[in-house]
């Protein structure tokens, strides 16, 4: 539970193999959403309350990252101006210690 008073917590799903996000009926009611003009492509249930599609994650920066076990993910929206190329750094650092 959240220490902000104000706040509803839900669980989130972000799901890259998914195409477009959804939302469960418990979220729309306690949110008070009113939902017009959706396509309803199925009932979200489980383990979560929204699921994060590449519909949503598409629109901004999104990064998994992992170190010493460790894994942490981020996401910015709107993306950054000057992105950076994860994979090109990657790449560079993997060279460096093949080489060195």
């Amino acid at each position: 539970m959240s220490d902000i008073k104000g706040t509803i917590e839900f669980k989130a799903l972000w799901d890259t193999g998914a195409n477009m996000g959804a939302i469960s009926q418990k979220a729309v009611d306690l949110l008070g959403l009113y939902l017009e003009n959706i396509e309803m492509a199925g009932s979200l249930r489980g383990a979560a309350d929204i699921l994060i599609g590449m519909d949503v994650i598409q629109l901004g920066d999104f990064a998994i990252s992992n170190s010493q076990n460790k894994t942490t993910v981020s996401f910015c929206y709107p993306p950054l101006q000057n992105g950076m190329n994860l994979a090109k750094l990657s790449d560079m650092a993997n060279e460096k210690i093949k080489h060195s």
